[in-house]
């Protein structure tokens, strides 16, 4: 029956009353049965969302997202999200079936566009134009385990603008196609996408890019990741411990030298909090920064993040969490370890607002050793969860 309650807790579309979740009715002493009644409110099902705002990464921005968690009342997802700012622009069209042809199977597909145009270091641009599409293949194998396997097929230009050694400025394309196919093995017990209190997470993947499959890119790129919670007080202020834990790798293979974009940068609200998106790179051991061939940072083909948060509930939408976040990426000619780690910690506030089916994220972040061309801002505003 907690296994039940938990799944149900996972779909989303229902809140079980914590105090009280399930009322028996109906016993049966001759057939030895019972019926059960799960006991608490609808979750919003369909989401529409229109209007403007500002992020830390976009600046401001105009939104226009329609999601529903049940179309055609099947428990399928089908959203449209299109969102024009000063930094990024994008369309997302994506539809889901959790349960495809009454299996424990499931289906997605998804097209997008995105644009992006933001700084990295002074006098540096990074321009990213991309597009494409995947389709998704999954299996549950257990009450808490899935395999999935997805295609994807995308096509990028790449423009950097920098200036060279006379400051004049400097122009460099790059356009790749990329055709990959990545298979997934997910063990989740976690209770709830936004509103965790316990559980555990084990996520391990492998990309494979080019090859047999055509296109630019050849590379394998595998990733892990574990995450859990854990209750540590009860009472009228619940306590919850959070751990988060995040490594990759890539390699290219017949010839192929990895570009800045295949290579692995850190920073943003869902990686090491309070550095800017993608302003984690390479690093010597005395912290200078690693500049590719065009004198702009170089990403690493390694990165090892971990994330630590201890959240205080106070049965409201309101939730607070102290966190200590630390990540870094390396290159070639460095090995995984915890040198040169870069350091946040801070609090963050958390309001879950039923108009947009995610919490607000308020968060303040401290840089524990600042270092030279560091892009860090202590506050910073998001919508979702961290991990």
């Amino acid at each position: 029956i907690q296994n039940s309650l938990l799944k149900i807790k996972q779909l989303g579309y229902f809140k079980v009353d914590e105090e009280d979740p399930v009322q028996i009715v109906n016993v049966d002493d001759d057939k030895k049965t019972i019926d059960l009644i799960i006991k608490g409110q609808e979750a919003d099902r369909t989401e529409l969302q229109f209007g403007g705002g500002w992020s830390e990464f976009d600046g401001f921005f105009a939104q226009l997202s329609v999601r529903t968690q049940n179309f055609l009342g099947r428990g399928e997802t089908l959203g449209v999200q299109y969102q024009g700012g000063k930094v990024r622009n994008y369309f997302d069209l994506s539809y889901y079936i959790p349960w495809f042809r009454d299996r424990p199977q499931n289906v997605g597909v998804r097209l997008f566009k995105r644009d992006e145009d933001y700084t990295l270091l002074t006098g540096q641009r990074l321009i990213r134009k991309s597009q494409g599409g995947s389709l998704t293949y999954g299996r549950n194998l257990g009450l808490f385990s899935s395999a999935s396997i997805t295609y994807t097929r995308s096509d990028y230009e790449d423009t950097t603008v920098f200036l060279d050694a006379e400051g004049n400025p400097v122009q460099s394309d790059l356009n790749f196609s990329a055709s990959s196919i990545r298979p997934v093995f997910v063990y989740n017990s976690i209770d709830s996408p936004f509103e965790p209190t316990r559980g555990q997470k084990l996520s391990a993947s492998v990309e494979y890019a080019g090859g047999i499959l055509g296109a630019t890119q050849n590379f394998v790129r595998p990733q892990l990741t574990y995450t859990f919670y854990r209750p540590v007080t009860q009472g009228r202020i619940k306590t919850v411990f959070g751990f988060n834990a995040e490594a990759g790798y890539i390699t290219g293979f017949d010839g192929y030298e990895l570009s800045r974009l295949d290579r692995f940068f850190l920073g943003g609200e869902n990686s090491v909090r309070g550095f800017d998106y993608r302003s984690i790179w390479v690093r010597d051991e005395n912290g200078v920064t690693v500049p590719d061939n065009l004198n702009i940072p170089l990403g690493g083909d390694k990165f090892l993040q971990f994330n630590v948060e201890y959240h205080f509930l106070t049965n409201s939408p309101f939730r607070f969490l102290l966190f200590l976040d630390g990540g870094n990426v390396f290159d070639e000619n460095q090995s995984y370890g915890f040198q040169g780690m870069r350091y946040s910690y801070g609090a963050e506030v958390r309001v879950l607002v039923p108009l947009f089916g995610a919490p607000l994220r308020f968060i303040y972040a401290q840089n524990l050793d600042p270092l030279a061309d560091d892009r860090f801002d202590s506050f910073k505003f998001s919508i979702g969860s961290s991990f």
